[in-house]
């Protein structure tokens, strides 16, 4: 990844968190905020993207909220979700390589650890700062499992 792409996606994650951490409505309410990533789709898949399929909950979203389009992505969804999460390059948080794809030589060095390591706060850290309650549905797959780094509880 260029030096720009990660300083891009380092702004992004701390102009969310200022923003929402900050950002108050006409009634002096804080807005809430839904993050949804999603393995395995196409950006044009969904409907208020020009997609054919048939997506009236997530139309009302995007056309209520603010919509991020321009990401980078891994080919890997855990490291693309690491990414998301904290705005930083796999390398710097652990995630070089999954534990599935370590190269043998690679292994035990900074930035290969396969899990998502505490050298950089997450989205979720930030907004919990904030005084946002913070919830985390899906597939974690960052690390916590068979005693290797941190579950989502632990963030």
């Amino acid at each position: 990844m260029t030096s720009f792409v990660r300083v891009a996606a380092r702004l992004l994650a701390l102009s969310l968190a200022f923003a929402f951490s900050t950002g108050v409505s006409a009634t002096g309410e804080r807005p809430n905020v839904l993050l949804i990533l999603a393995d395995d789709l196409a950006f044009g898949d969904l409907e208020f993207a020009g997609g054919n399929a048939h997506t009236p909950n997530l139309n009302a979203l995007a056309k209520q909220g603010v919509f991020v389009s321009r990401f980078h992505a891994s080919p890997v969804c855990s490291i693309t979700r690491s990414m998301v999460l904290t705005g930083n390059d796999p390398h710097d948080i652990g995630l070089g390589a999954f534990d599935y794809a370590l190269y043998p030589p690679a292994q035990g060095k900074p930035g290969y650890e396969s899990v998502l390591t505490p050298t950089s706060a997450t989205i979720a850290e930030l907004m919990s700062d904030a005084g946002y309650n913070t919830y985390m549905v899906g597939k974690w797959h960052l690390g916590g499992a068979h005693g290797r780094g941190q579950g989502p509880a632990e963030w």
